[in-house]
């Protein structure tokens, strides 16, 4: 099976990393992750295998709690390879950073903060929606797009109307 996503952190980032995969993999996203997917394949084959699967990801999800870890040797290899490839491969998605433990998008390295990002744990239910490229920048993580918010004025602006309030 070709996993759709392929999930990449460093050793410090696992524990959120699990939570990530286990989030996506609840809902039927076949991911790739390391920790989880090469323990089914012999000890001999791991880089071919991570690049069989950064080959076949459709996205990239790069789980950080900090730009060096963002930068740690094999997390760089896999955002980088995977962002390489696009430009190759015809891909749907892109990299999606999750932010850990305080980091400031600002701080990721310019592959990884020009994409999306989401804020863990807080925004980890909108990572569905931001791998299908339904949210906005990183930038504006945490603040709802201005055209949701004018569409709530106006439906609250016709409510008070109809309902006379």
């Amino acid at each position: 099976m070709t996993a759709s996503v392929f999930l990449s952190a460093a050793n410090a980032d696992y524990s959120a990393a699990r939570a990530v995969y286990q989030f996506l993999t609840d809902r039927g996203v076949a991911c790739f992750f390391c920790d989880e997917s090469l323990l089914r394949v012999g000890e001999g084959k791991y880089q071919a295998t991570v690049d069989r699967a950064l080959a076949g990801a459709e996205q990239m999800v790069v789980v950080a709690g900090s730009a060096a870890r963002a930068e740690s040797e094999w997390v760089q290899y896999a955002w980088q390879g995977f962002v390489r490839g696009s430009s190759t491969v015809r891909r749907r998605g892109s990299v999606v950073t999750v932010l850990c433990e305080g980091t400031e998008a600002a701080a990721m390295p310019a592959p990884l903060r020009r994409g999306r990002c989401v804020v863990y744990p807080q925004q980890l239910e909108s990572l569905p929606l931001v791998l299908e490229g339904g949210l906005v920048r990183p930038d504006k993580a945490l603040q709802p797009a201005r055209r949701t918010r004018r569409f709530l004025a106006l439906v609250t602006a016709c409510n008070v109307v109809i309902l006379g309030l």
